[in-house]
């Protein structure tokens, strides 16, 4: 199906949802979710009831929305789970409108069972370049292996590890520390020294 170009009208409808996108692992013979945590701007709405009931009989009874995501964000793929607004949506189809300037996802609200997951947040505390690792999400219970510094760098300094605050007066860790999520999200600032 094609449609005219819809970017100039859709800029407006667009809102920053954070999106985890889920991989599976077993650790310890046990199942793990651990996701990688980005924020798209998109535009989420429950489906239309005509495409609803074009949709095989056994499912029109299930929550429907409709996902438009601009091109130009990460792709998501079918079963990737969407956090918006406290409530999980697994992707189900993907319809890529290219042409429009936007991909179309049709997704479904979804429950884990597994329980709420807690993200490893990173912050670059005075960096003048570069990015921190990347932000994932776990479930309570996991150990995580504390990350680098990524790509981060400060003129005259020298990264020297994590902290749980910004001035360094928290927990201290290093690269590659084991790390356990309880049952909020962790934040880890960059600590850096002065260069000799």
């Amino acid at each position: 199906m094609s449609m005219p170009y819809l970017g100039h009208v859709l800029n407006g409808w667009t809102m920053p949802y954070k999106c985890y996108f889920i991989t599976q692992t077993v650790k310890n013979h046990v199942p793990v979710n651990i996701a990688l945590v980005k924020t798209l701007r998109l535009c989420l709405q429950p489906l239309s009831p005509e495409e609803v009931r074009r949709k095989p009989e056994n499912e029109r009874s299930w929550k429907w929305f409709s996902i438009l995501v601009k091109s130009s964000e990460k792709e998501m793929n079918t079963d990737d789970l969407l956090y918006a607004k406290g409530i999980f949506y697994r992707i189900d189809t993907v319809q890529p409108w290219n042409d429009t300037g936007y991909r179309r996802y049709h997704a479904t609200q979804y429950y884990t069972g597994k329980g709420p997951v807690y993200s490893v947040i990173y912050k670059s505390n005075g960096a003048d370049s570069g990015n921190p690792p990347d932000e994932y999400a776990y479930q309570k219970g996991g150990t995580v292996a504390v990350s680098g510094k990524n790509t981060l760098a400060r003129t005259d300094y020298t990264f020297t590890g994590w902290n749980t605050l910004s001035d360094g007066t928290g927990t201290q860790y290093s690269e590659n520390d084991d790390i356990e999520i309880g049952t909020s999200n962790i934040t880890l600032f960059a600590q850096w020294s002065v260069s000799t």
